[in-house]
C-alpha cells in the first residue's frame, strides 16, 4: 500500500479531553479494484497506537473477503457499522480502468470524513481484539468494476446526480426559475414558425397540371402564366397557343416531361388548333387574320417534334371576301368549306379534301349555290369508313371520300329554318342505313343506292326551337330530347324502351361499347330547385346503372359544349357551387362504375383538356399546398 492512499491514523492524539467523543480528522480511504473499502490488519500489530479495525466484518461474522470466520465483538461492532456507513454514503461512484496494483485503483478518488464530531463509547474503540492476519475487504456484490456500490443491508448507497449538457444548462435554470415562463419562452418560437409555414403552405398560385388521366398522379406543373393556353394533348406532350406581350400569338410546344421542344413563328392573327384527327406525328394549326381587304385562313401542318412546317395551304384570301372551316378529317384527308362570292349576288360553298402529307387539294364538292340574305350553310360532315355524307342546305351529299365521286344526293324540305343547321347535325349510320332527322321526324335511306327506306315521327321529342336529337348505342336507334330517351329498332322501328320525365338533357354521351348512355340532365323533385345530376343508364333496358351528384348546389361547367367529356371509360367534368362558383372541382369517374378516380379543388379550375385515348388530362388550376393537403385529408 503506498503512502498516498494510506488511511490517516485515528491515534490518541486526535481524541480530545472529552471521555465522550472521538473527534475524526478527514481521511484518504485505500480502495481496492473493486471500489471496495480495504482495511490492512497487519499495520494494526505494528502501530498499537491505532484504534484496531480488525474485528470489522460484513455483518455475518465473515470477512468480506471470504478469509476465515471471526467471532464478533459486541462492543466494537456499533462503532464500525455507523462509520462505515458514513463514509460510504460519501464517497463518490468510481469508474475503474481496469488497472490496480496492490489491490487499490490506480485512479482513486478521495472520499473524505469531514470534521464534525462522530460520537462513540470509549470502551468500544479500546475493547477491539486482534484478529487474524490479512486484508478485511468490504466488497460489491457485483463483479462488474464499471457499476456503482450497491447498497448495503445497513445504509443505501447514494450517487452524484447525472448533469445536463451545457446548452441545456439554461434552460434547467430557467425551468427552476419559473415552469410557465419557460414554457412561454419556447412555444412562442415553435407557434412563430408555425404561422410562417402556414403562410407559405396557403400561399396561392396558378399552375398549369399534366396527370394521369386513371389516377390523377401529376406527370409535371410549372407555374401558369394565363398567356397560354393548351389546346392539343397526348402521350408525346402537349401544345399551347400563347399570346406574346405585343398582343401577337404563337404556337409553343411542350414534350411529355414540360419542357418546351420548339416555338412557331409569331402573328397578329390568331391560332386555333382543330379538333380533329392528324397524320401521325403531326400538328394540325389554322391561322386567321383579318387585314383591310379581308379575313384569310390558312391551314398549316407541323412536324410534332421539330415544329418544322411540312406545308401550308391558304383555304381562303382576304381579297375574295372568303369565309371557311374546318369540318373532320381521316387518314387521308383533312376536310374543309369555304364560301365563295358568285354573280348575281349569291354564294356557293364549296367542299375541299386536302392532302394530309402534302397539303394539296385531292378533290372538291359545290353545294347548291345560295341566295344572299338566307343564313349561310356550311353544312355537317359524317364520316363512314370510305364513304362521306355532307348535309348542307337542306341537301344531303353522299361523296367517295377517296375519289371525292358523287355517290347520290337527296333533298329533304325543312319547315323552320331558324333550326335547320341544328337538324343538319343530327344523322347516323347503323346497318347500311343512313337516318337523318328533318320536321320532327326520322328518315331513312339506303347508303348504297339512296333509296328512302321508312320514316318515322319524333314530334314528341321536340321542343320546337330545338329538334330531337339522335345517336347510335349497339344496334338501336336512341332518340332523345324534351325530357325524354327511346331506344328504336332501326329493323322494324318499334320502341324498346323508353324514358319520360327525364328533365332537361344538358349532355349526351355514348359509351365506346354501346352498353351505357351518360346523360347529364337538370331535373326538380316535387317543386324542389332544379338540381343537375350525372346519370348512367343501361342501354338495353333504359335503367339508371349510377348516378352522379357530389351536392345538389353544384352545378356543371361546360369544359365542352355537352358538358363532359368522355375518351376511354373515362368521364371528366368541372362542377362549381351553384351560386358563387367558389372553390370548382374537376372530376374524373370511372364511367363503368360512376366511382371518382381523382379530383382537384381549388380557387379556379380551367381549360380541362383529355387526350383522346383517353390517357392524359391537362388542366389550369388556382390553389395552394395547404389547400391540396386538406383535400387529401378529407379525401
Amino acid at each position: 500500500m503506498s503512502e498516498e492512499q494510506e488511511s490517516l491514523s485515528l491515534s490518541e492524539e486526535n481524541i480530545d479531553g472529552n471521555d465522550d467523543t472521538v473527534k475524526i480528522q478527514r481521511v484518504k480511504l485505500p480502495l481496492n479494484g473493486h471500489n471496495a473499502l480495504q482495511i490492512d490488519k497487519d499495520r494494526e500489530v505494528d502501530r498499537p497506537d491505532v484504534l484496531k479495525l480488525s474485528l470489522l466484518t460484513n455483518g455475518n461474522g465473515h470477512f468480506t473477503n471470504g478469509h476465515s470466520p471471526i467471532p464478533s465483538t459486541p462492543t466494537n461492532q456499533p462503532f464500525f457499522e455507523e462509520l462505515i456507513t458514513e463514509e460510504t454514503a460519501k464517497m463518490p461512484v468510481l469508474q475503474s480502468n481496469g488497472n490496480s496494483q496492490n489491490g487499490i485503483v490506480d485512479t482513486p478518488v478521495e472520499s473524505t470524513i469531514t470534521n464534525d464530531t462522530v460520537t462513540a463509547d470509549e470502551n468500544d474503540a479500546t475493547a477491539n481484539e486482534p484478529g487474524a492476519s490479512g486484508a478485511t475487504v468490504i466488497e460489491n456484490d457485483t463483479n462488474d468494476a464499471d457499476e456503482a456500490i450497491p447498497p448495503s443491508h445497513s445504509s443505501p448507497v447514494q450517487t452524484q446526480p447525472r448533469k445536463l449538457p451545457r446548452p441545456l444548462q439554461p434552460v434547467a435554470r430557467l425551468w427552476n426559475f419559473s415552469r410557465v415562463l419557460c414554457i412561454a419562452l419556447l412555444l412562442i418560437p415553435l407557434i412563430a414558425i408555425g404561422f410562417y409555414a402556414y403562410a407559405q403552405l396557403n400561399h396561392f398560385q396558378s399552375n398549369l397540371y399534366t396527370v394521369n388521366a386513371s389516377t390523377g398522379t401529376v406527370l409535371w406543373q410549372q407555374p401558369a402564366s394565363g398567356a397560354a393556353q393548351t389546346a392539343l394533348v397526348d402521350t408525346q406532350g402537349s401544345v399551347q397557343v400563347a399570346t406574346l406581350a405585343n398582343n401577337k400569338q404563337q404556337l409553343i410546344a411542350l414534350d411529355a416531361h414540360g419542357i418546351v421542344q420548339w416555338q412557331s413563328f409569331s402573328s397578329d392573327g390568331l391560332f386555333t388548333l382543330p379538333s380533329v384527327h392528324s397524320a401521325p406525328g403531326t400538328v394540325l394549326a389554322t391561322l386567321s387574320e383579318q387585314t383591310a381587304t379581308g379575313h384569310s385562313l390558312t391551314l398549316y401542318s407541323f412536324n410534332q417534334t421539330t415544329g418544322h412546317t411540312n406545308w401550308h395551304y391558304e383555304i381562303t384570301q382576304p381579297v375574295q371576301a372568303q369565309s371557311a372551316d374546318i369540318l373532320g378529317a381521316d387518314n387521308n384527308f383533312i376536310y374543309a368549306v369555304r364560301t365563295q362570292p358568285l354573280a348575281g349576288q349569291q354564294t356557293q360553298v364549296q367542299l375541299l379534301a386536302i392532302n394530309q402529307y402534302t397539303g394539296y387539294i385531292g378533290w372538291r364538292v359545290n353545294s347548291p349555290a345560295e341566295a344572299d340574305g338566307n343564313p349561310l350553310d356550311k353544312g355537317t360532315l359524317l364520316l363512314a369508313g370510305h364513304t362521306l355524307i355532307w348535309q348542307v342546305d337542306a341537301t344531303i351529299e353522299v361523296t367517295d371520300a377517296t375519289q371525292g365521286n358523287m355517290l347520290w344526293t337527296a333533298d329533304l324540305p325543312f319547315s323552320n329554318i331558324s333550326i335547320l343547321q341544328q337538324e343538319e347535325a343530327q344523322m347516323v349510320v347503323l346497318h347500311d342505313q343512313l337516318v337523318v332527322e328533318r320536321n320532327d321526324a326520322l328518315h331513312s335511306f339506303d347508303m348504297a343506292t339512296g333509296k328512302k327506306l321508312w320514316n318515322m315521327s319524333v314530334f314528341d321529342f321536340s321542343t320546337g326551337t330545338i329538334p330531337a336529337s339522335i345517336a347510335i348505342a349497339g344496334q338501336t336507334i336512341l332518340v332523345y330530347g324534351n325530357g325524354q330517351i327511346a331506344a328504336v329498332s332501326a329493323s322494324d322501328q318499334h320502341v324498346i324502351w323508353q324514358q319520360r320525365q327525364m328533365g332537361n338533357i344538358l349532355g349526351f354521351h355514348v359509351s365506346d361499347d354501346g352498353t351505357l348512355i351518360y346523360v347529364m340532365l337538370l331535373d326538380s323533385v316535387e317543386n324542389s330547385t332544379p338540381a343537375q345530376a350525372l346519370v348512367a343508364l343501361d342501354a338495353q333496358n333504359g335503367a339508371a346503372r349510377w348516378t352522379f351528384q357530389p351536392s345538389d348546389q353544384f352545378t356543371f361547367l361546360n369544359p365542352q359544349s355537352n358538358g363532359f367529356q368522355y375518351h376511354h371509360n373515362i368521364i371528366l367534368s368541372t362542377l362549381c357551387f351553384a351560386s358563387t362558383c367558389n372553390h370548382p372541382r374537376l372530376y374524373a369517374l370511372n364511367a363503368t362504375t360512376g366511382s371518382t378516380l381523382w379530383k382537384f379543388a381549388g380557387n379556379s379550375v380551367s381549360n380541362p383538356l383529355m387526350s383522346a385515348d383517353g390517357s392524359i388530362v391537362s388542366y389550369e388550376g388556382n390553389t395552394s399546398a395547404w389547400q391540396q393537403f386538406s383535400q387529401g385529408l378529407s379525401g
